[in-house]
């Protein structure tokens, strides 16, 4: 009878233990970018260190090239998508929502589509409602490849001068999108 209740003991003890581990490591795995902020967490903020912005090439639904330096002088915000990512999907709303609200911010939102072709992009774009929001096609997976682009959706943030400032995996709102341009701008 007593080695049972010793047995209960050690089995609520060890079920106690491995939730507090199991707390502790998803805690510390959050993504190091989060900071509360008037109890709000932003995926985005501003990095400490400078990173200079390697420069990239990618092409507009006209299929005029651009790159990256073209927007020297502005905040840009580059986020990397396609659509058979959900959380990108989920996000692309938020994006459109801001581009106007930015704009007035100094600031430039380049959406590139990392594998889809252009029809593909534009029929998404008509059907999701995406009327501001200026998509861009990777071509050739180069733009990926040079932020080293493994997961998707994206979103990497590119000061005036051309050094990256912030980044993030996994889908931002348009609060994380106002609020780092805010604090750069």
């Amino acid at each position: 009878m007593k080695n049972k209740k010793t047995a209960y003991i050690i089995i609520i003890i060890a079920v106690i233990a491995i939730a507090a581990v199991a707390f502790f490591t998803v805690r510390s795995l959050s993504s190091r970018n989060d900071k509360v902020t008037e109890d709000k967490v932003y995926r985005l903020e501003v990095m400490d260190e400078k990173i200079e912005a390697p420069d990239i090439q990618f092409l507009d639904m006209n299929d005029n090239s651009h790159q990256l330096s073209d927007f020297r002088g502005k905040t840009v915000i580059v986020n990397f998508w396609a659509i058979f990512c959900p959380p990108c999907v989920e996000e692309l709303p938020d994006f459109n929502k801001a581009v106007k609200v930015l704009e007035d911010m100094n600031t430039v939102i380049i959406a590139i589509n990392v594998t889809e072709g252009k029809s593909d992009i534009g029929d998404f774009i008509n059907s999701a409602g995406l009327d501001q929001l200026n998509m861009y096609i990777d071509i050739n997976g180069n733009s990926s490849r040079t932020y080293g682009i493994d997961t998707i959706p994206r979103t990497i943030v590119i000061d005036e001068d051309g050094y990256v400032r912030s980044a993030a995996r996994g889908a931002v709102t348009y609060e994380d999108l106002i609020h780092i341009a805010d604090e750069l701008n």
